[in-house]
């Protein structure tokens, strides 16, 4: 779970051990807020990510803010 904000939507990644060529975890999509501090909740499932791995947050996007990043365990769509 992430609770994200941007005035234009955009994008977050999540990478593994590498924030340029690392395998995509995950990524969702950030849509439009009234401001950067409207923070909305959106989750995907993390693929991959085994055992003690870095998780890198990459922004896709300008003007995305990340407020809180969580993990559920057993999370799936």
């Amino acid at each position: 779970m992430l609770a994200v904000s941007s005035e234009e939507g955009g994008v977050v990644t999540l990478r593994l051990d590498d924030p340029l060529t690392g395998e995509v975890a995950g990524a969702v999509s950030v849509p439009p807020t009234a401001t950067r501090h409207d923070f909305v909740e959106v989750s995907t499932p993390l693929a991959g990510a085994v055992g003690v791995r870095d998780l890198y947050v990459v922004y896709e996007s300008e003007g995305v803010t990340v407020g809180a990043l969580g993990f559920v365990p057993g999370f799936s769509r």
